[in-house]
């Protein structure tokens, strides 16, 4: 996972085929933070392999977050069909 300034590029490990929406929509459920420890949603779009998560309120991002609630329904998944997990990363 490569933390950059205004943007999180997240380096997913099981992509099998590639990645992409479950139901077409725009990808669901990423949220970053800052140094601050108060995260907040997030856009995502998927670039080839790997998902771009990125906020116009958070300038230098330090965490992100994906499905990490019990009332998740995410829209993340590969081509054979299998959902993405939920996880958390913090910037080392």
């Amino acid at each position: 996972m490569r933390f950059l300034a205004t943007l999180l590029i997240s380096l997913l490990p099981s992509v099998g085929g590639g990645l992409l929406s479950r139901d077409g929509k725009p990808l669901n459920w990423f949220q970053l933070s800052s140094c601050n420890g108060t995260f907040v949603n997030a856009g995502a779009r998927i670039v080839r392999r790997t998902v771009v998560v990125q906020s116009p309120k958070i300038s230098a991002p330090t965490a992100v977050r994906f499905a990490y609630s019990d009332l998740a329904v995410p829209n993340l998944m590969n081509k054979e069909a299998l959902p993405a997990l939920p996880f958390q990363a913090r910037k080392p």
